[in-house]
């Protein structure tokens, strides 16, 4: 099995916490984990060019077009994002704005997972935006029993929701993705 993990790290360092843990549980399950770290890098926006509706990728050219052919063979994907004033970081929502313009039929069934961090306890509709991508690309979500949010000085609960989430993508991979289900999923392009 492998997992696609999408993250930008933060300044508090709660997001290469989350991944060490992550890490761990997927090596412990034998996940291979392959990772695109955003940090620092210019992640352009979608400029509706059209190309991906033709197939062909992106026409922006950056790291986005050498994941895009192998988004089959993921069988989850799991995002980790700072929050910069009460919203995604711009290149993990702009990363992610693409990939599921380009790539939502690849992604369509598989277990998805997203935690984002920040320094204060602030309203959760960024974690509603991270998953309402997930939602558009028809992947089931991975849930936790606590917000999937990480915030600074608590770090019992920050490990919990971690460590719980993980394993909560991990379940879904082994038990509901189509591969382990034999069923393939249905979908529907809607870009135009």
């Amino acid at each position: 099995m492998k997992v696609l993990l999408i993250m930008e790290q933060d300044r508090d360092h709660m997001i290469s916490e989350a991944y060490e843990l992550i890490r761990k549980a997927m090596k412990k399950e034998k996940i291979d984990l392959t990772v695109v770290d955003l940090t620092g890098k210019e992640i352009k926006g979608c400029v509706s060019c059209g190309k991906c509706v033709r197939h062909q990728g992106c026409m922006i050219q950056d790291e986005l077009n050498t994941i895009l052919p192998e988004l089959k063979n993921f069988d989850g994907l799991f995002v980790l994002s700072p929050v910069i004033f009460t919203s995604l970081s711009q290149p993990v929502a702009n990363y992610l704005e693409r990939l599921f313009r380009c790539g939502a039929p690849d992604l369509s069934g598989k277990p998805a997972a997203g935690i984002t961090a920040g320094r204060n306890r602030i309203p959760s509709d960024h974690w509603l935006k991270l998953t309402g991508y997930f939602a558009q690309a028809n992947m089931p979500v991975a849930t936790n029993q606590y917000q999937n949010e990480l915030i600074r000085s608590r770090d019992d609960i920050n490990k919990e929701v971690v460590v719980n989430l993980t394993a909560s993508l991990i379940h879904l991979m082994k038990n509901v993705s189509p591969e382990a289900s034999g069923k393939a999923v249905k979908t529907i392009n809607f870009v135009r």
